[in-house]
């Protein structure tokens, strides 16, 4: 129940930082991200810190995962990934569409394939039913670069499947903005 809803809240910020991009801009996205990161680390500390703040608390006890290196670790990549993604990527619509793809693909991907029966043979933690997820999900870029958005989901679903070190919230952007640059939007 927990991870559903994390996986909710996840597409719902998601579709908050399409429309503040779609309606206010890149550098309006790109401050609000910058922004948030900086709260979120001073957040992370203090509740390291071993200080409680009431939402941040709140948050922390009825989403966060446990076992996290850090309390919010998730969420700090997860607007870094954007970020990434709003620096590199300069067609609007591309980086609409890796939103989309981070914020529907992801989501789906998780709440689909926790259930899954079909592990993917290089990364047992996956399975098919999840990347089957990811792909339809990701197809929600397809209001924005029409087509391109197959490869695109095809290409990040891939990485997500990928048995790497590395938060899914940064190899996800990391592979929309290298698909980009060899599949101009």
């Amino acid at each position: 129940m927990k991870e559903r809803s994390r996986k909710l809240i996840h597409i719902a910020i998601g579709i908050i930082f399409l429309l503040i991009l779609q309606n206010f801009g890149r550098h309006t996205l790109e401050i609000i991200l910058f922004a948030g990161i900086l709260a979120g680390l001073m957040a992370m500390h203090l509740a390291l810190s071993g200080l409680r703040l009431p939402f941040v608390s709140w948050f922390i006890e009825n989403f966060e995962r446990r076992g996290v290196r850090a309390p919010g670790f998730g969420s700090a990549w997860y607007a870094f990934g954007i970020l990434m993604a709003s620096v590199a990527i300069s067609d609007l619509n591309a980086l609409s569409a890796a939103i989309c793809v981070l914020a529907f693909g992801d989501s789906l991907s998780t709440l689909i394939g926790q259930n899954g029966r079909w592990r993917i043979p290089y990364n047992r933690n996956k399975t098919f039913e999840g990347s089957l997820a990811f792909l339809a999900g990701s197809l929600t870029a397809f209001y924005f670069i029409g087509p391109a958005a197959i490869p695109l989901a095809m290409a990040c679903a891939m990485a997500e499947s990928l048995p790497l070190p590395l938060d899914d919230n940064i190899t996800i952007p990391a592979a929309a903005i290298l698909f980009f640059m060899f599949y101009p939007a």
